[in-house]
């Protein structure tokens, strides 16, 4: 996902966190470049996030082993999720008019100084990972509108954080009439003067090209208008952006790789999902996977020839414009044909090398 803000709390001390800050409940402060809390308090950034969103803060020092979560779709400070490091455990909660219910975990972890507990959020599936590693998926509508993220202690204990991301997507939502996708094998040859040849493998799956075109776009269209201000919102190659396949919304069986008999980390083609089930050879293999970027982790390595294939439904790429440009052609007076191309991001996983 996009990252939209980044904290790293690198001010000098104070009393208050700054201004890009929402205090909802009590407040953090700053001390030795981490944020701190001594009571209950919820932050919360004041910038807009949508409803699909990543949240991730990491522990400070010194380690303690009370609660502090990352919270999202705030809708007031009786009514949200939290995913909490609770103790020895990580879970996942829903606050309803105050009340707390548990809707994910517990599950155990080992606290470490710098380890990021990262929640997804794609849907009505709610993905929560402590130190790169996916602890459990949880399926909860109760709050499905975009709202507010932020971090939060949950007690008088004294919770020390080290950093806060919030990450987010645009989604391309102007249905093109020409699409074209291509794949592209990224790897090099380097040649020396000895005669020896060095073959470098630059990525370890494909990556896709995007060819996108509109027709008969009219200068007084809504179409015609979006399409501009998609261009200027993503300032150039700046920010990425979803993109579907208007013909393939959904996917069965699309084969992702050929495994090695050594990995255990694979990536679908997609980047993003409502749904992703994989199979190897065809049936059902229980992989771990995050909806929110397609990393597919499996607990030992599949055998060697194995063929990795995935289900998934309302699927999107995550790309990037080639070009800062936008190509606008008149064809006749007030009428233009638009088209850009797009390039596919390399996914991020929070702790999981790529």
């Amino acid at each position: 996902m996009t990252l939209r803000f980044k904290d790293r709390f690198l001010v000098p001390d104070a009393s208050s966190i700054g201004g890009n800050y929402t205090h909802a409940v009590g407040g953090f402060s700053i001390v030795g470049l981490q944020a701190k809390a001594m009571a209950a308090a919820i932050e919360l950034y004041k910038g807009p996030a949508t409803a699909d969103c990543t949240v991730i803060a990491a522990e400070g020092a010194p380690l303690d082993t009370h609660t502090w979560g990352v919270v999202a779709r705030y809708v007031d400070s009786s009514d949200y999720y939290e995913a909490r490091v609770n103790g020895s455990n990580v879970d996942l909660v829903k606050v309803v008019a105050g009340v707390k219910t548990v809707i994910g975990g517990p599950q155990a972890v080992t606290r470490a100084v710098g380890a990021a507990l990262q929640f997804d959020l794609v849907g009505s599936k709610l993905q929560v990972w402590y130190n790169g590693v996916l602890l459990f998926t949880a399926t909860d509508a109760t709050y499905a509108a975009a709202g507010p993220v932020g971090f939060s202690n949950d007690g008088t204990w004294t919770t020390y954080l080290n950093r806060f991301d919030a990450r987010w997507d645009t989604v391309l939502t102007a249905v093109p009439n020409s699409f074209k996708i291509t794949p592209v094998e990224y790897s090099e040859i380097v040649e020396y003067d000895s005669g020896f040849v060095q073959r470098n493998l630059i990525w370890l799956r494909p990556k896709y090209i995007f060819a996108i075109g509109y027709d008969a776009l009219r200068t007084d269209d809504g179409t015609y208008q979006y399409i501009l201000n998609f261009r200027r919102s993503r300032r150039g190659q700046y920010q990425s952006f979803l993109l579907q396949d208007p013909r393939l919304p959904s996917v069965t069986g699309d084969v992702f790789a050929v495994a090695d008999g050594v990995s255990t980390l694979y990536k679908v083609n997609h980047d993003k999902a409502d749904s992703i089930t994989t199979y190897t050879d065809g049936s059902a293999d229980g992989a771990v996977t995050s909806l929110a970027s397609g990393v597919v982790v499996y607990g030992t390595p599949p055998y060697a020839g194995a063929v990795l294939s995935y289900n998934a439904t309302n699927a999107y790429y995550r790309c990037f414009m080639v070009e800062a440009s936008l190509d606008y052609n008149a064809r006749v007076p007030n009428f233009y044909t638009a088209a850009f191309g797009a390039v596919q991001e390399k996914s991020l996983l929070e702790g999981v090398p790529q």
